[in-house]
């Protein structure tokens, strides 16, 4: 009751003012929304008597704030009365602080002197409320194709002013951007990367730059791409050496894909051997396994298919000992260098006794009833005994004893 007693006395002052000595004064106060905000406005002593201070809002035609030295401070909303206030109860500083300011104070005041009875002084304050866009990045599903598609998007929400959105990638791309204006007065920008995507684009990254007004600095914000494609399949663990005596051995499907792959098959296997998992074990090797293995993988996006051939060698000796072969093996080799020896030697004495034949028989002459035995002249025997090599002075030896 007796702040509505206050309100109406203060207008029937105001009502009972002439307006006379009418000035304005032009000024513009910028903020961000939670900021305590001073709207300044002060006067100086004259010889009028000020009889109150009052403040409005975008030329409304009531006060949202009075003071009066006889009726104190009222208010037209009273919910503002514990963030909009005086900053002295003084006629002649009439300035207000505004504690954490909201969207809604953005707007225009005017803040009036009354004097008895020459009239009132006026200044008006433009006060801008910011507000700090709220952003994000998030990457947007898109199948591999020709055809672009947004493949992430960018959010600058509830700023005021608008954010500003770009993009930087080493991607062929583009971006396109709209904007929307909430009940508030901020707006919410949206931006999205489009590309025509294909499988090695998924884990890429790309960078959203927002900007804003109401901030020194920029918002860089990155995103990987998901880009769902069939499985890409490649089959690993054969080395092409598998033998008869390979044991223990596993072949397993490798599928890439995204989203990844929930379902495997393989063609082509030995019997008994399970066709229906990712990896094949096998405990032993044998022929059955030649041939052409496929395996197909499978995810939501379709089926992907590898394919391997396989060739299975000769079974190797079992058990051998690499030092005992290699000893087998010099052996043998020993034997067969003595037999090429031996025939050599063979050979030698073979075509020595041959070459001797005829002069060995002039040795004895056939004499009737009596047999003469002639000796040949030394010197000739040692020229023939050095004209021959070693091997043929040893059989030339023998012949002579």
């Amino acid at each position: 009751m007796a702040s509505k007693v206050r309100r109406i006395a203060a207008c029937i002052v105001l009502l009972s003012v002439v307006a006379s000595n009418h000035v304005t004064f032009g000024e513009t106060i910028t903020a961000l929304v939670g900021a305590e905000v001073l709207l300044p406005c002060q006067t100086e002593k004259n010889n009028s008597t000020l009889v109150q201070t009052f403040w409005k809002k975008d030329n409304g035609t009531n006060a949202f704030i009075v003071y009066s030295p006889l009726y104190g401070i009222s208010y037209s909303n009273i919910g503002d009365s514990g963030r909009i206030a005086f900053r002295k109860n003084s006629l002649q500083d009439g300035s207000i602080l505004i504690n954490s300011s909201e969207l809604r104070d953005d707007g225009a005041y005017s803040c009036h002197f009354t004097y008895f009875p020459t009239g009132s002084k006026e200044k008006t304050i433009r006060l801008t409320v910011l507000a700090i866009s709220t952003n994000k990045v998030t990457a947007v599903l898109a199948q591999a194709g020709v055809s672009q598609v947004p493949v992430a998007t960018c959010t600058a929400a509830n700023g005021k002013p608008a954010a500003d959105i770009t993009w930087s990638s080493t991607l062929p791309g583009n971006y396109t951007s709209s904007q929307t204006t909430n009940d508030n007065g901020t707006i919410t920008v949206t931006s999205q990367f489009n590309i025509a995507p294909n499988s090695s684009n998924n884990g890429q990254s790309v960078l959203c730059i927002i900007s804003h007004s109401a901030s020194n600095s920029t918002d860089n914000l990155t995103v990987q791409l998901s880009i769902l494609y069939p499985p890409k399949v490649t089959i690993t663990g054969y080395d092409g050496q598998w033998s008869e005596d390979t044991k223990a051995v596993t072949l397993k499907c490798i599928a890439k894909a995204n989203p990844p792959a929930t379902s495997y098959s393989w063609q082509g296997l030995p019997d008994g051997l399970d066709s229906e998992h990712a990896d094949v074990f096998r405990e032993k090797v044998n022929r059955s396994m030649n041939g052409t293995w496929t395996c197909e993988a499978t995810n939501s996006i379709g089926t992907g298919t590898g394919k391997l051939q396989i060739i299975i060698k000769e079974m190797r000796a079992e058990n051998a000992d690499p030092a005992e072969t290699a000893t087998s093996n010099a052996i043998i080799s020993g034997a067969v260098v003595g037999v090429v020896l031996v025939g050599l030697v063979t050979f030698l004495t073979v075509l020595l006794i041959r070459k001797h034949a005829k002069p060995a028989e002039g040795l004895y002459i056939n004499v009737p009833l009596q047999r003469k035995k002639t000796v040949q002249d030394p010197a000739d025997l040692n020229s023939t005994y050095m004209g021959l090599n070693l091997g043929e002075q040893a059989v030339y030896s023998e012949l002579q004893r």
